[in-house]
């Protein structure tokens, strides 16, 4: 396997409006300071580069109210679903 002078390379696919999106980069990134910090004598050092990903290419650029959206995609679960993910961004630091 290739790895670059400056550590392996990443290529995480993601959707710049998709919340599962960033707390999976945030995750990364959190792995990363851990592991770097468990082994300090031997540091991690990762190239990371997003790559675009439209998670949904049949939206427009009309707005749409998101938990309309989601109510409409996923069904009855929706209002749940978007609880558990705010509360998960919340620990991470965001706000959704």
């Amino acid at each position: 396997m290739f790895v670059p002078p400056g550590g392996p390379l990443l290529t995480p696919q993601s959707d710049v409006i998709c919340p599962f999106c960033l707390l999976g980069v945030k995750q990364l990134l959190i792995a990363l300071e851990q592991y770097n910090s468990a082994h300090p004598t031997l540091p991690l050092r990762a190239d990371i580069r997003l790559l675009p990903f439209q998670l949904n290419p049949a939206l427009t650029d009309q707005p749409v109210d998101r938990r309309t959206y989601l109510r409409d995609k996923i069904g009855p679960r929706a209002d749940a679903m978007s609880k558990a993910m705010a509360d998960k961004m919340a620990t991470m630091g965001y706000q959704l």
